[in-house]
């Protein structure tokens, strides 16, 4: 959900900031446990358990 959200956050004046907040924001949401659990679910091929 917080990535459907990067547009409207990113829809800055400065057009040079909008790609490293938008880097900033999928890093911080990949380190956390819906992240990792994503990346866990990959590989075994099973849906991810988000919370």
């Amino acid at each position: 959900m917080a990535t459907k959200h990067l547009p409207r956050e990113t829809a800055i004046p400065a057009a040079e900031a909008a790609p490293r907040r938008e880097s900033v924001s999928i890093r911080a949401r990949a380190a956390g446990p819906d992240g990792r659990e994503g990346v866990a679910a990959f590989p075994g091929k099973r849906p991810p358990k988000f919370r």
